[in-house]
């Protein structure tokens, strides 16, 4: 590994232009509504403290990441910047 963010490794080989965790991070505060960080953790099978680091904008592992597009119902490329969205996070076709 080469220690830098999954968002920096893909603006360095130019493949996609934002990692969009900002996105991540908002669908997941609003999925969760006023659930209980420890009860959304356990439906999605990751611990409150990665649920919270997420919310706050930090990068998941990758397999914290499709946990978290499957328990979100979302395309993980809505926020690999590999599908064009609008600001309010609707993909754009």
């Amino acid at each position: 590994m080469t220690g830098k963010t999954l968002e920096q490794r893909l603006d360095a080989a130019g493949a996609y232009s934002t990692v969009r965790l900002d996105l991540l991070a908002r669908h997941l505060k609003e999925r969760r509504g006023l659930a209980s960080l420890r009860a959304v953790a356990g439906e999605i099978d990751v611990s409150p403290a990665t649920l919270g680091r997420v919310e706050s904008g930090n990068e998941p592992d990758l397999q914290t990441f499709a946990k978290l597009c499957r328990w979100l119902n979302q395309d993980p490329r809505i926020y690999l910047g590999l599908v064009r969205v609008s600001p309010e996070g609707k993909v754009l076709r």
